[in-house]
């Protein structure tokens, strides 16, 4: 089991998202998508931008995105953000 400052790289949970979202993907989280298969973490960097970046970029732009799935991995990517952000 992950701890509070642990969690599944970014690229395994970009998988499981190309996996759920098959219909009406908001063509603005795509690149998000692609550029979250490439990261490990949410301090990795991408391009100019971090890991960090790239998974709010996709939660800005993943509003049509629902059920079960998709709420569960919006609360985990949202858990990492605040962990990164409190510097964890």
């Amino acid at each position: 089991m992950l701890d509070s400052t642990q969690h599944r790289p970014l690229n395994a949970i970009a998988a499981e998202i190309k996996r759920d979202w098959r219909t009406r993907i908001n063509g603005a989280a795509i690149p998000y998508i692609e550029g979250l298969s490439e990261l490990g973490n949410a301090r990795d960097r991408w391009g100019m931008e971090t890991g960090a970046d790239a998974i709010q970029g996709f939660l800005n732009n993943a509003q049509t995105w629902h059920g079960e799935v998709a709420q569960r991995i919006k609360l985990e990517l949202k858990a990492i953000l605040k962990d990164y952000q409190a510097g964890r």
